[in-house]
């Protein structure tokens, strides 16, 4: 082996032999004007180096080239060989045509013309007759619980006796409720079917018997000591009495329906009022009933309250 020397340095012959391009047909760089001659000195081998890689990028880019070439002549499009597209114009014209297209709907077909004035207060005294037909109808249903205390356990009581505990206090338990039973059964529930014909008269019917409502007061008093009586026999002698009357509600619930209805009353006048107005009528008369029961119910709400402070004894 020899080596070359320069001022670089030195390099052995085999290394020199290792850098020149391989021979054979696979490179590409064996034959041809690039080929480079045989090593020499430093400054040869430099130039020999350079000479090759000058070599490698000219091949690369024709290689590159001719690649590109074919790129472009696989993706020509059809049109360069001078054939035309088909001639559309029918077809767009077609797809295009007023005839196949549906104008909208115009927006004041869809939109709903508001109600009248007329149809509007209609509609409000129809709900005003139902709000009235309610209050007859679940009249006649308070009459008939009334019933059940009055006719069923206050007369079964009278007929068989009542427990030597409670001699004296059957009193309490029901306390005027029969008065206001008579009342509603003999005259209220007539009175207020004849509003069904005669809407106007409502207001005077509470308003005629705001007095006779104070009943209601009374009654209220007396809740607290008949719920305590009730309670110590309400297991036993009572509980006999309903299953042999054949009642659903126990005496509690029963009882418990005059403070209800008193209290029904006023809503349902306020929904009449409501509806009444709407529908343009006059409703002087029915605005001092509303007055009326709204202040009977808060009337009964106190007493009851105070029948529970005093006490029973």
């Amino acid at each position: 082996s020899y080596s070359i020397a320069g001022s670089e340095g030195s390099i052995s012959a085999s290394a020199a032999s290792g850098l020149a391009a391989p021979s054979g047909p696979s490179s590409g760089l064996s034959s041809g004007p690039c080929s480079p001659g045989p090593p020499g000195p430093a400054s040869g081998l430099r130039r020999w180096l350079d000479h090759s890689k000058h070599c490698l990028s000219v091949e690369t880019e024709a290689d590159s080239h001719q690649a590109g070439l074919y790129e472009n002549w696989m993706l020509e499009p059809a049109l360069a060989t001078g054939e035309e597209l088909p001639e559309l114009t029918l077809l767009t014209t077609l797809l295009d045509s007023p005839g196949d297209k549906t104008q909208p709907p115009e927006e004041e077909a869809l939109s709903q013309a508001p109600e009248s004035e007329a149809e509007q207060k209609k509609k409000a005294l129809e709900r005003s007759m139902y709000v009235l037909s309610e209050l007859v109808e679940t009249e006649k249903m308070y009459v008939d619980d009334l019933g059940q205390i009055v006719e069923g356990y206050m007369a079964t009581m009278a007929a068989q006796g009542v427990p030597e505990s409670l001699r004296g206090r059957d009193r309490i338990v029901f306390g005027n409720i029969q008065q206001i039973y008579e009342w509603h059964r003999d005259y209220f529930l007539q009175e207020l079917q004849r509003c069904l014909k005669d809407p106007d008269w409502l207001a005077q019917l509470f308003i005629k018997h705001e007095r006779r409502l104070h009943m209601y007061v009374v009654y209220c008093q007396n809740k607290p000591k008949s719920e305590h009586v009730v309670s110590e026999f309400g297991d036993s002698y009572f509980e006999e009495l309903r299953q042999q009357l054949g009642h659903r509600l126990q005496l509690n619930d029963l009882l418990i329906k005059p403070v209800q209805r008193i209290m029904k009353y006023q809503l349902l006048l306020k929904d009449f009022l409501k509806y009444y107005n709407r529908a343009g009528m006059d409703t002087a008369e029915l605005e001092q009933a509303v007055e009326v029961m709204c202040f009977v119910p808060k009337r009964c709400n106190d007493m009851m309250t105070l029948g529970r402070l005093r006490g029973f004894e």
